[in-house]
């Protein structure tokens, strides 16, 4: 993967830094990361470089409503039922925010080839009518060519 080659029991690197992939019985096992719903806006979030998720950056002074939650910037009565984004759906629950966030499949293109499906939070590989590989095999260059599905 990536040029690496990985014996059993040892993680690969990733150029995604939210991919986590480990050698396993001769195969390549791997998991995605899920980001934490942050509770500041997205004016307030930073993303490091080289880290699967961003951060809040500063800190903030709450103002407490009793029988609300507070999310970002809005207030949402307890028992609300809400979404923050496509994958990311909500409820206030003795003045807590709990959320569970859509966990999209693993894509098995490179990254400019992911691009987002109208309606959905999960990307799905667009690729060119035809697509050309080459791979060496005991000195020997083979090429194979496809149609895209």
């Amino acid at each position: 993967m990536n040029g690496q080659i990985a014996s059993d029991d040892h993680d690969v690197i990733s150029d995604d830094p939210c991919l986590k992939c480990r050698c396993s019985e001769g195969k390549m096992i791997c998991s995605k990361k899920a980001c934490p719903v942050l509770q500041c806006s997205t004016n307030r979030q930073q993303h490091p470089t080289g880290e699967c998720c961003p951060r809040c950056k500063g800190t903030r002074a709450l103002m407490a409503i009793k029988k609300t939650c507070t999310l970002q910037t809005s207030f949402f009565s307890d028992g609300a039922y809400f979404s923050i984004d496509k994958c990311t759906n909500c409820t206030c629950q003795n003045e807590t925010s709990i959320c569970t966030r859509h966990s999209c499949p693993i894509l098995d293109c490179a990254p400019e080839w992911q691009k987002p499906v109208p309606g959905s939070c999960c990307k799905k590989c667009i690729m060119p009518e035809e697509v050309r590989t080459q791979c060496y095999y005991k000195g020997t260059l083979y090429e194979a060519s496809r149609k895209a599905t």
